[in-house]
């Protein structure tokens, strides 16, 4: 059938190789170089019958940009024009305006916006009432793609005698904080805001059943703190739309209609139901403005939540994985919402421990690259958050299960964790560590993967086969990533350095590396376990021991990292253990307690229930000083008592070896150190 062949728009710089058409053909376009920005022809196609358009789309060598330095801005009376400062690239006579009026007076009170080369001016009326007036300005420009783009900006006019409420210090602010926490006054905060939004990492988002997660809430939080950085406080907006609040801004806040909430135990501050009309002003300044807080672990205090801190001193003791080592397939990666974030351990010199969470909706918690395994820095948001994935019977309130710290914090970008690459460039030395499981010794242990000492297994029968001799590979989630794509061809692979310099398994592509997991694997094994954890003839636990000497070591600090998870499928492993010490390891040894720690069972599928992790938990345990100048150290990791999960309930069934209902009980490990301070 014969056509038609025209160019719409774009013949100033489009050519076509023909004006006409019979039957099918191919059509040659010819384009010339643009200089400027996106542009788009139009080719219309006609016959007697029908009639079709084709969008041809050119880049240019510029891109369009537009940037106001406030996103919010106060308007008073008989001050002439409002002024922004801005700079633009587009020609003003490209963008339309649009006001919507948030206030009760009906006034349309803002007559003009325009633009000039470089700064954005409101003309307004003059506000004739005793209240606050408020209007948003939406400004935006159509490229040559057809694409519109658009900016906001909040607008605030004072009321007749120039007054835009009651300014407050943030120690006022905290003193207002009462069992009714609506704000009924114009009450007027000023402060600096130190997060940001943009590393899907502000935020708490939250688990709202064991499969969907609210995942608004890192795009409707922001941290700001005091100006002089000593106190903070957590913003909560109604939408992410409402959240216009950029990293580095010195904002005003109006509370009215806000709610002002404290709480206890630690004490901190959160401010809700904020809408965009709350917001006064926003004006970026030069980061250096904003005062600096560096901290040692230790020294955290309640005044340090919700503001930005550097922790000094610090490093990553668990030498593996990514920031979010799970199995991807219980994440939005794979279109499932059963996990929302991942605490990693931090230990700094003085001997304290921190958890730092990542969401999943961090875009750069697992893309392949290493973590930094000697020593550095830590700069982020603290906070207070709860875990009920790690432990899960801390409080009688459901609601306040989970504690894993009074301090956890929220880094803000990638370059903000800032560690040495080389485990030699820190702090830390080791006296033995294991990464993977190498094969075993004739007598059932195995050798550490790095410095010296052994480890076992209680258990010395023989009624499963032995491949590894007292331990057996499982299931692990190193894998760096990037997940669930095609390409595997990550050589960084789990991010275990080997003494000669070479990645351990950096090769390997099979199972569902897709998903970070190494499944059951007999030439690399990542993580290990055992399935015999009470001995009924004896009514005694069995456990993990560990064999290493301290002799002529001096220091002020030894502490023992692991990182361990139940993954016994139907439950039942023991929850409850304890870390004890003992300078020999036979039947009559008397064993001293050192320290308390909780195993979370494995994540499943049918039955995701929140006391269920999808992760190997890290944990760190100072040890006594008085382990030093020994030449034999044993320490053994065992259960408290028999207590464990089912699919059902959290610490709801009793272990036995082999009783009716039960099955077996596998407690893994993927990680174990005795690390001292140089």
């Amino acid at each position: 059938m014969p056509g038609r062949i025209s160019l719409l728009e774009g013949s100033s710089w489009a050519r076509l190789s023909a004006d006409s058409f019979d039957g099918d053909a191919v059509l040659h376009v010819e384009v010339s170089p643009n200089p400027s920005f996106r542009r788009m022809a139009e080719v219309l196609l006609e016959t007697e019958a029908r009639r079709d358009t084709v969008y041809i789309k050119q880049e240019g060598d510029e891109d369009e940009f537009f940037r106001m330095n406030a996103s919010s801005v106060v308007a008073y009376n008989a001050s002439g024009d409002t002024k922004i400062d801005m700079s633009t690239n587009i020609e003003p006579a490209e963008f339309s305006f649009r006001t919507v009026y948030l206030d009760a007076s009906g006034d349309q009170w803002i007559k003009t916006v325009h633009l000039s080369s470089d700064q954005l001016a409101i003309t307004t009326s003059d506000n004739p009432g005793e209240d606050i007036r408020t209007a948003v300005v939406t400004i935006s420009y159509t490229n040559g793609w057809k694409e519109k783009m658009q900016w906001t900006l909040n607008v605030t006019q004072a009321n007749s005698t120039n007054h835009i409420g009651n300014v407050v210090s943030f120690e006022e602010l905290r003193a207002m904080a009462t069992s009714t926490p609506e704000v009924l006054d114009d009450i007027i905060l000023s402060g600096y805001i130190v997060s940001d939004k943009n590393s899907g990492n502000m935020g708490d988002n939250v688990q709202t059943t064991n499969t969907t997660i609210d995942y608004s809430v890192c795009e409707r939080s922001a941290y700001m703190e005091s100006t002089d950085g000593r106190f903070g406080v957590l913003l909560e907006f109604a939408s992410s739309g409402d959240n216009s609040l950029e990293l580095n801004s010195l904002v005003t806040l109006n509370l009215k209609g806000a709610q002002l909430v404290k709480y206890a135990d630690p004490n901190r501050y959160v401010i809700s139901r904020l809408s965009a009309s709350n917001i006064s002003s926003a004006e970026t300044v030069s980061e250096d403005v904003i005062p600096k807080k560096e901290k040692n672990i230790n020294a955290l205090t309640d005044e340090d939540l919700y503001t930005r801190v550097t922790l000094i001193n610090c490093e990553f003791p668990v030498r593996k994985g990514s920031l979010t080592p799970f199995n991807e397939g219980y994440t939005l990666v794979n279109n499932t919402h059963r996990i929302a974030k991942y605490p990693s351990l931090i230990r700094c010199k003085d001997g304290g421990s921190i958890y730092m969470f990542t969401n999943t909706t961090c875009p750069y918690r697992r893309d392949g690259s290493r973590l930094g395994y000697g020593s550095g820095t830590v700069t982020g948001i603290i906070v207070h958050e709860k875990y009920r994935r790690f432990v899960d019977s801390d409080a009688e309130d459901e609601e306040d299960c989970g504690t894993i710290g009074r301090y956890q914090i929220r880094h803000m970008s990638r370059e903000g964790i800032a560690f040495q690459d080389s485990f030699r460039d820190g702090f830390s030395e080791m006296i033995c560590e294991w990464r993977y499981l190498p094969v075993g010794n004739a007598d059932g242990s195995w050798e550490a993967t790095y410095g010296h000492g052994t480890m076992d297994h209680s258990f010395q029968g023989t009624t499963h086969p032995v491949f590894r001799t007292h331990a057996y590979p499982i299931i692990e989630f190193s894998y760096l990533g990037p997940v669930n794509r095609a390409d595997k061809s990550n050589e960084n692979a789990f991010g275990i350095i080997l003494e000669d310099g070479t990645d351990y398994g950096k090769d390997y592509d099979a199972g569902n590396i897709d998903k970070g997991v190494l499944p059951v694997n007999n030439s690399i094994a990542l993580a290990w376990m055992r399935e015999a954890w009470w001995n009924d003839a004896g009514n005694v636990p069995e456990y993990w021991v560990v064999h290493f000497s301290t002799a002529g070591i001096s220091t002020d600090q030894l502490s023992l990292q692991l990182s361990t998870l139940n993954v016994t499928s139907e439950g039942y492993s023991p929850i409850q253990w304890k870390v004890q010490w003992a300078e020999s390891n036979n039947p009559d040894t008397h064993w001293e307690d050192i320290a308390q720690y909780s195993v979370p069972d494995v994540v499943q599928w049918n039955a995701t229930q929140y006391w269920q992790s999808a992760a190997y938990k890290p944990v760190n345990i100072p040890l006594p000083l008085s382990l030093l100048g020994k030449t034999d150290v044993y320490i053994r990791l065992i259960p408290r008592n028999r207590l464990g999960s089912t699919l059902q309930g959290y610490l709801d069934a009793e272990y036995r070896n082999g009783a009716a209902g039960t099955t077996k009980a596998n407690n893994a490990l993927n990680y174990l150190a005795i690390r001292y301070n140089k």
